[in-house]
Order: C-alpha cells, then structure tokens, then sequence
C-alpha cells in the first residue's frame, strides 16, 4: 500500500511557493488515493490535473497499482485547517 507520508510529501514539495495548499489525502482500499486541496485565491481543474500528473510522475504503477483522484477541498465540505477559515473570513459559508 502507498503511503499517505509520501503522498503528502510529493504534493507540499509540488505547491511550495504556491498560494496553493493540502487539505487532506485519504487513501482507501485497493490503494485509491484521494487528495484534496485548496488555494488562498482560487483552484481550478488546470491545477488539479498539474498536481495530478505530478504525482504519477513520481510513483511507479508497474511497481504498484493505484487509482489517484485529485480535487478542490470545496466549499461544500468541512473546513480542516486554520488556513481555510482564514481565507474565508467574510464570506457566507454553512455549516
């Protein structure tokens, strides 16, 4: 199984110097990984698929097979990180 450490550390050497950030990855059964991020300005699909490619560039499906998934965190989902609430303080959100 792939490991989450690894992941992250792939994505936070991709988005250093980015106003583009981690919010979470998951890695589920049969090694479906899920990364979310999130941006101080805006993400877009371009960014997702850059990350996206990033990754894959870097592991090795012969070695081990895996399905990757890579989104915006959304407005739609749970803040996780101080950095979230903050870019969002004046804007309307629910809960």
């Amino acid at each position: 199984m792939i490991e989450k450490k690894k992941i992250k550390n792939l994505v936070d050497e991709k988005l250093q110097n980015t106003e583009k950030f981690l919010v979470d990855i998951k890695i589920k059964s049969g090694n479906k990984i899920l990364v979310f991020l999130d941006s101080d300005k805006s993400i877009t699909i371009k960014d997702c698929a850059d990350i996206n490619r990033y990754i894959i560039s870097k592991l090795d499906k012969e070695k081990e097979d895996f399905e990757l998934r890579v989104s915006s965190a959304g407005l739609d989902k749970p803040f996780k990180l101080l950095r979230q609430y903050k870019k969002n303080i004046g804007k309307e959100v629910e809960r």
